[in-house]
C-alpha cells in the first residue's frame, strides 16, 4: 500500500514538473514573438490603409496636382501667340484678376464714298475680380499686317468687377499719316497702381477688331489739315460722369465732325 502510494506521488510530481516546463517554454516563445513584432514595427512603416504611411515617392506629382486642382488654368485657356512678324511684339494674355470681355468698333465719315472711313470709334468692356480697380489703356493700329502703331493712351479710369455698364469709349478721327487700306486694332490694359500690363484684346480675340477699312482725312478729302502724322481722339467711360475736361474734348470732337459734315472748314 505504501509502495503504491509512493509511486502515485512521484507520478504527480513528474506531471507537475512537466507542466511547469511547458509553461516556461510557452512564456519564452511568446516573449520572442513580441520582441520580433516590436522590431518590425520600428523598422517598417504602418500600413497606408490605416492612414499613417507617407505616400510613395512616385505619387508626389499626383499629390501636388490634387493640391492645386481647384485652381483653373486661366492662362492656358486664354493665352494665344501673336504674329511674331509685327515690329511691336505684344502677347495676348489673360491676367488672373483682369481681362477684356468684349470690344466693338463703329466706323464713320467717308466723304469720297470709296468705302474707307476716317473715323473709328472703339468701345470695350474690361472686367476684374476685384470690386473696383483703376486702369488705363493703350490703343494700336496695324496697317495690313504691318507693325503695331500706337495712337492713343487713355487717362486712368475705373472698372467695377464684372459690370457691363462700365464700357470705355475712344472716338478717333484719323487726320493724316494713315494710308488707305485695312487696319487691325489692338487694346492693351494696364494696372494704374503698378503699371503692369494685365490684358490684351485684338484681332486674334475678335474679328470686330480686324480688317477695318480706314484712311486719313487727307486721302478722303484731299485737304491736308496737319503737317505730320496726327489723330484727334476723345475718350470717356460709361462707369461714371464725364469730367469737365473730357466734356470739352467731346464737344470739340463733335464740332470738328460737324465742320466736316457741313463743309464749313472747306468754305473758310
Amino acid at each position: 500500500m505504501t509502495s503504491s502510494f509512493k509511486k502515485t506521488v512521484d507520478l504527480a510530481a513528474a506531471k507537475s514538473s512537466v507542466a511547469m516546463l511547458l509553461m516556461v517554454a510557452s512564456t519564452v516563445v511568446m516573449s520572442a514573438e513580441v520582441a520580433t513584432d516590436e522590431s518590425k514595427s520600428e523598422s517598417e512603416p504602418m500600413s497606408q490603409s490605416r492612414g499613417f504611411a507617407k505616400p510613395p515617392e512616385n505619387d508626389k506629382a499626383a499629390s501636388y496636382q490634387s493640391k492645386f486642382s481647384g485652381k483653373p488654368d486661366i492662362e492656358a485657356a486664354k493665352e494665344k501667340p501673336r504674329d511674331a512678324s509685327k515690329e511691336l511684339t505684344i502677347k495676348s494674355h489673360f491676367h488672373d484678376h483682369f481681362w477684356i470681355y468684349s470690344a466693338y468698333v463703329d466706323l464713320h465719315f467717308d466723304e469720297d464714298y470709296d468705302g474707307f472711313y476716317t473715323g473709328v470709334d472703339v468701345s470695350f468692356d474690361a472686367d476684374t475680380t476685384y470690386f473696383a480697380a483703376d486702369v488705363y489703356a493703350l490703343l494700336y493700329l496695324s496697317y495690313e499686317g504691318g507693325p503695331w502703331r500706337h495712337y492713343f493712351t487713355s487717362d486712368y479710369f475705373t472698372i467695377f468687377g464684372g459690370s457691363g455698364s462700365d464700357d470705355y469709349y475712344v472716338e478717333t478721327d484719323l487726320i493724316s499719316g494713315y494710308e488707305t487700306g485695312y487696319y487691325d486694332v489692338l487694346i492693351e490694359l494696364y494696372d494704374a497702381s503698378y503699371g503692369d500690363h494685365v490684358a490684351s484684346f485684338g484681332p486674334l480675340e475678335t474679328s470686330e477688331l480686324s480688317d477695318l477699312p480706314l484712311e486719313d482725312e487727307f486721302h478722303d478729302t484731299g485737304y491736308d489739315y496737319c503737317d505730320y502724322d496726327c489723330v484727334s481722339s476723345v475718350s470717356y467711360s460709361g462707369g461714371g460722369s464725364l469730367s469737365w475736361l473730357n466734356l470739352l474734348l467731346l464737344l470739340t470732337a463733335i464740332w470738328h465732325r460737324y465742320e466736316k459734315a457741313t463743309g464749313l472748314r472747306r468754305s473758310i
